[in-house]
C-alpha cells in the first residue's frame, strides 16, 4: 500500500521545516543534551527514549513508567518478563514450552510482535515471528539499571513494532558496579540460577563481563481437568556470557561495545501430535554492538550505531503416527544488521531537535514456516526527526515524524503532535495526537507451514503434504493505529511523589490474524484446521490509567499500577462461511498491580507485590484468563569489611496455582532462596 505522493511531500517538507531549524542561532550552553544515567534522580526524572531526547518527565510527549533498580530488587522476580506486570496496562502470559508474551492491552497472542523491545538501544524482536524470546535473552537481570516502557504507539522514534508500546532495557555502566558480583537462587520445579560479574577499569576503558546460567523444569504437570496428569514438556537451560566496554577516547569522544551470547537446550511438543511431537530444541543467539558519540558541546552530539544479532532454534521434527511418518522443520535461523545515525542538537535557544536515518537487513530461515529452504532477506529504511519547542518554562510543544520503507509495505509515514503544559513545578498537563503502523513480520507475509509425508506411503510420495497449519497469500497491509492521549501527573523530588493519570484512545485498523479456512483442508490427507493470515480485524479501546510511586525513605516503596480499558471491535474467526469474533473479549477490562517494600530492625527488608488482570481471551489460547496473585520477598542485609551482600527468600504465586494464558500451564505455589555478595 504505502502513502501517497501528496503525503510524501507532507512527509519530507516536515523532516526538512525541522531540520531547518539548524539555521537559527546556536543555543547557549545551558541547553544541556549530553545528559547521562546518573540524570534520572535529577529534580525531575530524566526520560531517554521517548523522542530519542532527554527530556524532564513533565515534557515527554508519552506515557512512560520506570522500573528502577529499587523496584526490581523490590519485585522478587526471577525473570525480565514479570518486571513488566508493574506497568500500568500491561500482561504477562505463560504458554507451553517455557514461552513467555509480554503486551499492551492484551489483543495480542503467544508473540505479542506489536511491541518494540530495545536492550541499550538494540533492538531484539525476531524478525520472523515479531516477538521476543525472552528465555534465550542474553541479558541478566543483575545488569539492569533501570527499564523505561513507553505505554503507547511511537512510531515516530523506533518505526514498525513500536505499535502499541516501547520497552527499553538499559543495562549498568561499568563504572556503577566495580568489583565482584555474584548471586544464585535455587527453588522448587529444579530452578538453579547463577550469576557472576566483575567490572572494572584500565586507564580510561570501563569494563563488566558477566556470566550466568539457569534453568528449571518448566511449569508442573497438574491434574487440571479431572483426568490424568498433563505432562509439561518445557524443561530449559540457559548459559549467558555478555561483555560491554566503555572507552572515553577523548574528553568529547565515546565508545561502547557490547558483545554476547546464549545457548541450551530446550523441551518442545505437546504429548502425541502429527504437528507438534515431543522433542528437544537447540538453542543459540549472540550479538555484536558498536557505538560512537561525539560530544560537540553541551547541547549537540552526534553518535552512529552499528549492530548485528544472530539466532539459530535447531527444531527438526519426525512423528512416528501409524501408518504415517510425518515430518516438519521447526528451525528458525535470523541474522539481522542494523546501522543507525543520531544527530541531537539545539538549533535555538527555544528548541531542540533529534533527527537521523536507519537502515537494517534481516535474513530469516525457517523452512517449515516459510515453506522453503532459502533464506529471505527483508531491507528497511527510516528517517525520522523529533522535535521540542519550549516558548516559555511552563508550554512544551513536541513533534515529531518518521518515514519508513521496507519491502512488505513500500512507505507509511507515523507523525506525533504533542503540547504540554506546566500547571506548577509538580504539576503538569499532556494532550498528544499519534499514528503508528505495523508492518506485517515474515511469517505473516510469506506463511507456508505444513506437515509434510517423510516416507513414502503408497500412493504417495514423500514430500506430501498431509496437513496444511499456516498459510498467506501475501500483500497484507500494515496495522494502523490512531493513538489520543490526555495526561495529568505530578513529582515532587523533595516528597518522593509522583503519579500520572492518562486518559487514552486507541482505534487500531487492518489487524492482521490468523483465521480458520476449512477450505484450504479439502484436499489434505489429515484436515486439522488451516489457518490464514488477512487483515480483517479492527477495534477501538478506551479508557484510563494511573501510574504512582511513593518513596517514603530510601528503601521504602509504595507503587501502583491500574488500567481501566473498554474494548470494542472484531476479527474473522473462519474466512468461509463468515465467522467473526468479539475484540472486546481480548482485552482486560481491569488490571492492577501493587508494589509494597520497607525496611525493618535489624537489616531486614521486606516486599509483597499484588497483582490482578480481570476476565480476557488471549486471541487463539482458547479458554478465558483471569487471575489474583502474589509474590512476597524477605532480605536479610549484612556488610563487612566493605563486602555488602544478603540472603533472601521469595514465595512466588501465594495465593495458589493459577493460568495466565492456556489452562495447561499453571503457575503453582514456588519458594525460592538464594545467596549474593558484592566486593568492591
Amino acid at each position: 500500500m504505502g502513502i501517497t505522493n501528496n503525503n510524501r511531500v507532507k512527509v519530507f517538507a516536515a523532516l526538512l521545516g525541522l531540520a531547518a531549524l539548524g539555521d537559527h542561532a546556536r543555543a547557549s550552553d545551558g541547553l544541556d543534551l549530553a545528559l547521562g544515567e546518573q540524570d534520572f534522580f535529577a529534580e525531575l526524572p530524566v526520560i531517554l527514549t521517548a523522542t530519542r531526547l532527554p527530556q524532564a518527565v513533565a515534557d515527554v510527549p508519552a506515557a512512560v513508567t520506570v522500573i528502577d533498580r529499587l523496584m526490581i530488587e523490590a519485585a522478587g522476580v526471577t525473570d525480565i518478563p514479570s518486571l513488566f506486570r508493574l506497568v500500568a496496562g500491561f500482561q504477562v502470559g505463560h504458554d507451553r514450552e517455557s514461552r513467555t508474551t509480554v503486551t499492551y492491552h492484551g489483543a495480542s497472542d503467544q508473540f505479542a510482535r506489536r511491541m518494540q523491545v530495545l536492550v541499550d538501544g538494540r533492538s531484539i524482536y525476531t524478525p520472523i515471528t515479531g516477538g521476543v524470546d525472552w528465555v534465550d535473552l542474553p541479558v541478566s537481570l543483575e545488569d539492569i539499571a533501570r527499564v523505561e516502557v513507553t505505554r503507547g504507539p511511537n512510531g515516530v522514534a523506533y518505526g514498525a513494532n513500536a505499535f502499541l508500546g516501547v520497552i527499553n532495557i538499559i543495562t549498568f555502566h561499568p563504572a556503577e558496579v566495580q568489583g565482584f558480583t555474584f548471586k544464585s537462587a535455587l527453588g522448587e520445579d529444579s530452578f538453579r540460577k547463577g550469576t557472576l560479574r566483575y567490572a572494572g577499569n584500565s586507564g580510561a576503558l570501563d569494563y563488566r563481563i558477566t556470566v550466568e546460567h539457569r534453568q528449571d523444569s518448566g511449569h508442573s504437570d497438574l491434574n487440571w481437568d479431572g483426568g490424568a496428569p498433563k505432562q509439561a514438556n518445557d524443561d530449559q537451560r540457559t548459559s549467558a556470557l555478555t561483555l560491554r566496554g566503555d572507552y572515553r577516547a577523548t574528553v568529547n569522544d565515546y565508545l561502547n561495545f557490547h558483545v554476547g551470547g546464549s545457548e541450551g537446550p530446550r523441551e518442545r511438543g505437546y504429548g502425541p501430535s502429527e504437528d507438534d511431537p515431543i522433542r528437544q530444541q537447540q538453542s543459540h543467539g549472540d550479538f555484536q554492538q558498536l557505538r560512537w558519540k561525539h560530544i560537540r558541546s553541551s547541547s549537540e552530539e552526534f553518535s552512529v550505531q552499528l549492530y548485528r544479532n544472530y539466532q539459530l532454534h535447531a527444531d527438526g521434527v519426525v512423528a512416528d503416527i501409524p501408518p504415517f511418518v510425518l515430518g516438519l522443520d521447526y528451525t528458525i535461523e535470523t541474522e539481522r544488521y542494523n546501522l543507525e545515525f543520531e544527530h541531537l542538537f539545539a538549533p535555538a535557544e527555544d528548541w531542540r531537535l533529534a533527527w537521523g536515518a536507519e537502515a537494517r537487513i534481516d535474513y530469516s530461515r525457517a523452512p517449515g514456516y516459510l515453506g522453503t529452504p532459502e533464506a529471505y532477506k527483508h531491507n528497511l529504511y527510516r528517517v525520522f526527526a523529533n522535535g521540542e519547542w519550549r516558548p516559555d518554562e511552563r508550554w512544551t510543544l513536541n513533534m515529531g515524524v518518521l518515514l519508513e520503507h521496507n519491502e512488505f509495505n513500500g512507505e507509511n509515514a507515523s507523525p506525533r503532535l504533542a503540547l504540554n503544559y506546566r500547571l506548577s513545578d509538580d504539576h503538569y498537563l499532556r494532550a498528544s495526537y499519534t499514528e503508528a503502523y505495523r508492518t506485517p513480520a515474515v511469517f505473516e507475509e510469506r506463511a507456508d507451514a505444513a506437515v509434510l509425508l517423510q516416507q513414502p506411503f503408497a500412493p504417495f510420495p514423500a514430500g506430501t503434504v498431509m496437513d496444511q497449519i499456516y498459510y498467506s497469500d501475501g500483500n497484507l497491509r500494515p496495522e494502523h493505529m490512531t493513538s489520543y492521549e490526555l495526561g495529568f501527573g505530578s513529582y515532587s523530588a523533595t516528597h518522593r511523589v509522583g503519579y500520572e493519570i492518562k486518559l487514552f484512545r486507541e482505534e487500531l485498523r487492518d489487524v492482521i490474524a490468523p483465521y480458520v479456512d476449512p477450505a484450504q483442508s479439502q484436499d489434505e490427507l489429515l484436515n486439522y484446521g488451516t489457518y490464514k493470515f488477512t487483515n480483517d480485524g479492527s477495534t477501538t479501546i478506551t479508557g484510563f490509567e494511573i501510574q504512582g510511586r511513593i518513596q517514603p525513605t530510601d528503601t521504602g516503596l509504595i507503587s501502583v499500577a491500574y488500567s481501566y480499558a473498554n474494548a470494542a471491535g472484531y476479527m474473522r474467526e473462519r474466512v468461509t462461511p463468515d465467522q467473526y469474533h468479539d475484540m472486546s473479549l481480548a482485552t482486560p477490562e481491569h488490571t492492577l498491580s501493587l508494589l509494597l517494600a520497607s525496611s525493618f530492625a535489624g537489616n531486614w527488608r521486606g516486599s509483597l507485590g499484588l497483582y490482578h488482570v480481570s476476565h480476557f481471551e488471549w486471541p487463539g489460547a482458547g479458554d478465558p484468563v483471569a487471575y489474583t496473585t502474589a509474590d512476597v520477598t524477605l532480605r536479610r542485609l549484612y556488610q563487612d569489611h566493605g563486602a555488602k551482600g544478603s540472603m533472601f527468600v521469595t514465595v512466588r504465586n501465594l495465593l495458589g496455582p493459577y493460568y495466565d494464558y492456556v489452562n495447561d500451564t499453571f503457575l503453582e505455589q514456588s519458594v525460592y532462596f538464594g545467596i549474593e555478595l558484592q566486593v568492591p
